[in-house]
């Protein structure tokens, strides 16, 4: 395992004993602490590797805040596992007792970081990307406007705004298509951290006897969202970051994992993860297509919010 790095002066333990709220940042929803939703992103983007491939089984929370109601079963429901890598199935998503406490940011929380005990594996390293991703837009992915998706959460937990009050995702909605017309493969760059791009393409071993391919649903994009925001990072990643955003960094990565409530050890254990590089931009805000010739680009905004 790697060493550890330590950063100095570092505090004491910070009260975890917060009341819980939901604080999404989207049109129509009050956001305390922030005052607008676009912010300056982070200047630097370190040169890191492309994502691996392995599966991932999503959980789901059973309430978070006042505004939440009772989870819907999702064992009640027949859906087909996706064959696209990190497939979304509902039978596997079990509601899980969770409330997630939402207190200000820690300015002050310079704690030491941690990295994974089995760090992934990079294929190959990335062609160097801008973060002042610029790209001209021509057609926004309406779908997903009044989706919620805290994706710095511990749980698994889409979430969207029907008549005045945020519910649940029904499952009938992961398994529609994410864009009209509809897609087949995928490429998914945010803005924040565009070094991670996030691919969709079609699984050989999973795909169905007839060779019907079928689309890219909104399932299939909120789970490896949140999948590969939550893949943690090398310490030699880490290394190569500058000094004064390792420290904003730092910030994020205590604060997500104190908000894990009973799980805060284990995420600590955990390490850094990537969307610890976003700091408070943790909110899914939109997903913007871009033209190419290829595989269809699109481009992911998110907002700065309490998580």
């Amino acid at each position: 395992m790697a060493d550890t790095p330590v950063l100095p002066n570092s505090p004491d333990p910070p009260n975890t004993n917060t009341p819980d709220s939901v604080s999404p940042r989207k049109a129509g929803v009050s956001l305390s602490g922030s005052s607008s939703i676009e912010r300056t992103n982070p200047r630097w983007v370190p040169l890191i590797g492309s994502p691996p491939t392995q599966e991932f089984v999503p959980e789901t929370p059973s309430e978070l805040g006042s505004l939440i109601p009772s989870p819907i079963d999702y064992t009640v429901h027949e859906i087909d596992g996706s064959y696209y890598p990190f497939p979304f199935n509902a039978n596997e998503l079990q509601p899980i007792g969770s409330r997630i406490p939402s207190p200000p940011f820690p300015v002050d929380d310079k704690r030491s970081v941690s990295f994974a005990e089995q760090p992934f594996v990079i294929p190959s390293p990335s062609t160097p990307i801008s973060n002042q991703i610029s790209y001209p837009v021509y057609h926004t992915v309406s779908i997903l406007d009044d989706y919620f998706f805290n994706l710095a959460a511990p749980k698994f937990l889409p979430m969207r705004f029907v008549s005045d009050r945020l519910e649940y995702v029904q499952v009938e909605d992961l398994r529609k298509p994410a864009t009209d017309p509809p897609i087949y493969r995928l490429q998914i760059i945010c803005n924040l951290i565009p070094q991670w791009p996030i691919v969709f393409q079609p699984n050989a071993d999973r795909l169905p006897q007839d060779h019907k391919l079928s689309p890219i649903t909104v399932g299939d994009i909120l789970v490896k969202l949140y999948h590969c925001m939550h893949l943690p990072i090398q310490k030699s990643e880490w290394d190569v970051v500058p000094e004064e955003y390792q420290s904003f960094i730092t910030e994020a990565y205590a604060r997500r994992c104190r908000l894990s409530g009973k799980a805060e050890a284990e995420e600590r254990r955990k390490g850094v993860k990537r969307i610890d590089f976003c700091r408070t931009w943790v909110w899914l805000n939109e997903l913007i297509s871009v033209p190419t010739s290829g595989i269809p680009v699109m481009l992911l905004k998110l907002s700065e919010g309490s998580s």
